[in-house]
C-alpha cells in the first residue's frame, strides 16, 4: 500500500497542499510521496495531535520539495539522484540557495 491508497493521508496531507510549484512537486515526486507518508505512518497514532502532525509533515514536504526543486535546477539530475554521495555538493548549494 502506498500514499495513493490511504484515504486519511490524501485526505489530511495530501489534498491539503496548495496549488502552486512548491505542491505540484509534492504531489507528483514519488521520493518526496514517500517521505511523507513514511512519517504518516509513524505519526498516525497520536491522534490528539492530528491536526498538528499532518501540518508538520506536510511543511517537511514543501521543504524537500523546495530543496528537490533547487537541486534539479543546479544539477539536471532527478530527485532521487540527490542522495547520492557523489552529488552532495549540488545538494549543498541548493540548500543554500533556500536558506
Amino acid at each position: 500500500m502506498g500514499p495513493a491508497s490511504n484515504s486519511d493521508f490524501v485526505m489530511t496531507v495530501f489534498n491539503v497542499l496548495r496549488e502552486d510549484s512548491i505542491g505540484t512537486k509534492c504531489r507528483e515526486d514519488w521520493v518526496i510521496l514517500e517521505v511523507g507518508y513514511r512519517k504518516y505512518l509513524d505519526k498516525k497514532h497520536d491522534q490528539f495531535k492530528k491536526y498538528e502532525t499532518s501540518e508538520n509533515i506536510r511543511s517537511d514536504m514543501c521543504l524537500l520539495a523546495r530543496v528537490t526543486i533547487e537541486f534539479n535546477q543546479l544539477s539536471g539530475l532527478k530527485t532521487e539522484d540527490m542522495f547520492l554521495q557523489k552529488n552532495y555538493k549540488f545538494l549543498e548549494k541548493a540548500i543554500d540557495q533556500i536558506i
